[in-house]
C-alpha cells in the first residue's frame, strides 16, 4: 500500500463519517481532515454547509485556524451569526438600528442597556421591553462602551482607557 492509498483511505473514512454519523464523530472526522491538506480542506469548507449546526460551527472554526486562501474565502462568504441564539427585539430601535452605539445584556437576561449616539443611555425591562429608566450623563462625556455588573448597576466607559462611571 503507497502513501497516496493511505491518505485516501483516510479522506475515505472522513466523508464516511461527514455522511453517516452523529454530530460528535462528524465534528472529531473535521478534526481529522486537517491532516489530509487540500482534500481535508475541501471537506472542512463543505462542512459549513452541513445540516448541523455544530458541524458547521466546528468547521467555522477549525478555517480560521488556516491562512489558507480558500479558507479565508470561504469564511467571508460565511453567515456566523447563525450561531446566535436570537433572544428579544426592542420593537422602539427596530427602526433605529444604525443609532445604537452599545448594549449589554444583564446575566439573567431579563435587563438590557442601550446608548445611543446622542449618549442617551436606557435600562430594558427585557421580558415587557418597557423602558425602566432613562439617564444621559454629562454632555462631554462620550460613551463608547457599556456593561451591566454582577450587581445590576450600569457602568458606563468612555474614551475606552481613560475613565469609567457606574
Amino acid at each position: 500500500m503507497t502513501v497516496n492509498d493511505a491518505v485516501l483511505g483516510g479522506i475515505e473514512r472522513v466523508k464516511q463519517l461527514l455522511a453517516h454519523e452523529k454530530v460528535k464523530q462528524k465534528i472529531d472526522a473535521l478534526l481529522d481532515a486537517f491532516e489530509y491538506g487540500e482534500a481535508g480542506l475541501d471537506l472542512i469548507i463543505l462542512a459549513l454547509q452541513n445540516s448541523e449546526v455544530d458541524v458547521q460551527e466546528a468547521a467555522y472554526w477549525l478555517l480560521q485556524e488556516s491562512t489558507e486562501p480558500r479558507a479565508k474565502l470561504a469564511l467571508q462568504l460565511y453567515n456566523p451569526y447563525l450561531f446566535f441564539e436570537y433572544l428579544f427585539t426592542i420593537e422602539k430601535y427596530t427602526d433605529e438600528l444604525r443609532r445604537i452605539a452599545c448594549v449589554d445584556i444583564s446575566q439573567e437576561l431579563q435587563t438590557s442597556v442601550t446608548c445611543n449616539y446622542n449618549n442617551i443611555i436606557q435600562v430594558w425591562n427585557t421580558q415587557t421591553q418597557q423602558v425602566i429608566c432613562t439617564f444621559q450623563p454629562e454632555a462631554t462625556k462620550e460613551f463608547h462602551q457599556i456593561a451591566i455588573t454582577p450587581k445590576n448597576r450600569v457602568l458606563g466607559l468612555w474614551n475606552c482607557n481613560d475613565y469609567a462611571e457606574v
